[in-house]
């Protein structure tokens, strides 16, 4: 029997980039000795498990993060190679996420970049953080963390010139060597402040009137495939 995948469809995914890849992908998919069914996405999250990516947002972190190439042939390849892995997911409010949440200055940069139109990918990212300098205000918030296993970054307030400086930091992974930057082990975040929090969860805008959020890890809560070995 053939084994039967799923494939899930953002239609936002790369400010509609990905309709235009749809059709290369499912000449890719009928290739395959597999059925595919392909499914337009309603809501986040909206995807069953276990599941893989075949990546075409702005980002891509979370394919970066789990080996999956950009390129659609190679993609596919790692889905029929159905290599899984138990991951945690997080909760922000009563929603599921999988590679992070931005609260506060990230959350602004992630809100702006979905008016910029002249600039795509990563390009587009470093214009909005850049261009969002000039605007941001800090905004006063009390923190609260439990014990447990989320990376937990907190940037506290740093001149712009050090901003620019170690901008590169953010795809290195190595932020914690910035003075103003706290990086601790957490279950439970809950962030409070008298103003709104601008925040995003894996790219998505999260509420623009919240000023208080929770934010939650459940261990071992999706089976994902990868390329685990990269």
């Amino acid at each position: 029997m053939k084994r039967k995948y799923a494939i899930i469809v953002n239609p936002t995914a790369g400010r509609g980039k990905t309709a235009k890849v749809l059709p290369h992908l499912q000449e890719v998919t009928r290739k395959q000795d597999a059925v595919f069914e392909y499914y337009i996405m309603e809501y986040p999250f909206h995807a069953p498990t276990p599941f893989g990516i075949i990546p075409n947002g702005t980002g891509n972190d979370f394919a970066k993060c789990i080996g999956v190439s950009k390129n659609v042939e190679q993609a596919v390849k790692t889905l029929m190679q159905y290599d899984c892995r138990v991951m945690d997911l997080g909760t922000i409010g009563d929603r599921l996420f999988l590679n992070g949440v931005g609260i506060g200055f990230d959350g602004y940069v992630n809100y702006r970049s979905k008016s910029t139109r002249l600039f795509r990918g990563v390009l587009s990212y470093y214009i909005t953080v850049l261009t969002s300098l000039a605007r941001w205000r800090a905004i006063p918030v009390q923190i609260e963390i439990d014990d447990g296993s989320f990376d937990i970054c907190h940037v506290r307030d740093i001149p712009i010139w050090k901003i620019l400086l170690n901008l590169g930091r953010l795809k290195t992974g190595t932020l914690g060597v910035v003075k103003e930057v706290n990086i601790q082990k957490g279950k439970t975040i809950n962030v409070k402040s008298e103003y709104p929090l601008p925040i995003h969860f894996d790219g998505e805008v999260y509420d623009i009137n919240a000023k208080e959020v929770r934010v939650s890890i459940v261990p071992n809560s999706a089976m994902v495939i990868g390329e685990w070995n990269n």
